[in-house]
């Protein structure tokens, strides 16, 4: 019951990461955790569903193993069962490399969300809300929107 439960907080892990944030804005007084938060809801908004978009239309879509017992008769896969990358391990891994690239390696922070989104990729797969390599490209496509949205801060000497 317990295991069930704590799998089931990993769908929120991202809401509890924005909190967190502002938390710490409101605390340190730093505008950075606010714009840790705006960029991760854009890519959670925005970016996430547009790149299942891209692989469904690219007929790179896989479906979530949750649905499989619902769809193995399909011969065309719906939209809204594409799995393919997992939203929530990109929004995690996109806002693990942003802290580290932003805050270093040794912070509470780095370390905290770099637990988290090991967290939530780990429950995406247990229950069954995607497949491992749905979760390895939802992290790596999220680690290179890290990359360019640090780049981004970089230049304009936010970050």
């Amino acid at each position: 019951m317990y295991v069930k439960l704590l799998l089931e907080t990993g769908h929120h892990v991202p809401i509890f990461i924005w909190m967190y944030f502002l938390c710490l804005s409101i605390y340190t007084c730093k505008s950075l955790y606010v714009i840790f938060i705006l960029i991760s809801m854009v890519d959670y908004i925005f970016m996430g569903p547009m790149m299942k978009y891209l692989a469904y239309s690219n007929s790179l879509g896989s479906i979530r193993p949750i649905l499989y017992q619902y769809a193995y008769h399909l011969e065309v896969l719906p939209p809204h069962m594409n799995g393919m990358p997992s939203g929530h391990a990109e929004v995690m891994w996109l806002l693990t490399t942003l802290v580290w690239l932003s805050l270093g390696k040794d912070s509470f922070e780095t370390l905290f969300i770099g637990f988290l989104a090991l967290f939530v990729s780990l429950q995406r797969i247990l229950t069954q809300m995607h497949d491992v390599p749905q979760v390895l490209v939802g992290g790596c496509v999220g680690g290179f929107m890290g990359m360019c949205w640090y780049i981004l801060l970089y230049l304009i000497n936010v970050a």
